[in-house]
């Protein structure tokens, strides 16, 4: 099985191109500010028509609007029957368990911002038997520094990590320049999909 993994593209989803895989996932941040519907509508017309089996997303910390306006999104995906979109839920697609959630500590006031109880509580939710984890979100310690080197991925994320003992792939992005693929405790594949590097350049493509 094939699967492709991506990122907070950041309005730039059209300058990449992607091969035929059975599983797309997309671990948010589609957005630029987060408001524009018209940017939000943009980016599903090119997600809907990937060339993947499933397509599979989460929002992240841009999505504003998706945070903002729950149910008119809920209703707006009904446009996109192909796109499959994961806010603390999981799917079974091809025999595999799929969760996803969107959520971030707080920094200023974006999306799916949470404290570390609120993040602690809402990871809780996530089942042991999964088989892939789409996460905006990383977790502590892996892929999830800074320019500065700084390590700044969700805690509560990595001590429920410990629990998913079927986990096979974590995708997650946020972090532009902890873009990778590295095989934590040498138990399963993480991979940070970020496209776009801190100056929001399309550079990981």
């Amino acid at each position: 099985m094939k699967i492709a993994c991506i990122s907070d593209t950041h309005g730039k989803h059209g300058l990449i191109y992607l091969e035929q895989t059975d599983i797309l996932l997309f671990a948010g941040d589609a957005m630029t500010c987060g408001y524009k519907l018209s940017e939000l509508k943009d980016f599903l017309t090119w997600f809907s028509i990937q060339p993947a089996n499933h397509k599979i997303m989460v929002a992240g910390n841009h999505d504003r609007w998706i945070e903002n306006n729950p149910k008119d999104f809920r209703e707006l995906l009904k446009d996109y029957p192909d796109i499959i979109y994961l806010e603390d839920e999981f799917v079974v697609v091809d025999g595999l368990k799929i969760y996803g959630t969107p959520h971030t500590k707080v920094f200023y006031n974006w999306a799916f911002n949470r404290t570390e109880d609120q993040l602690t509580e809402l990871f809780a939710k996530i089942p042991n038997d999964i088989h892939i984890l789409v996460s905006h979100a990383p977790q502590r310690d892996v892929l999830d520094r800074l320019m500065d080197n700084q390590r700044v991925g969700e805690l509560p994320l990595q001590q429920k990590m410990w629990q998913l003992r079927k986990l096979k792939l974590h995708v997650f992005g946020h972090l532009h320049d902890s873009f990778g693929l590295v095989k934590p405790y040498n138990k399963y594949v993480s991979v940070n999909a970020s496209q776009v590097d801190e100056e929001y350049r399309l550079k990981n493509f």
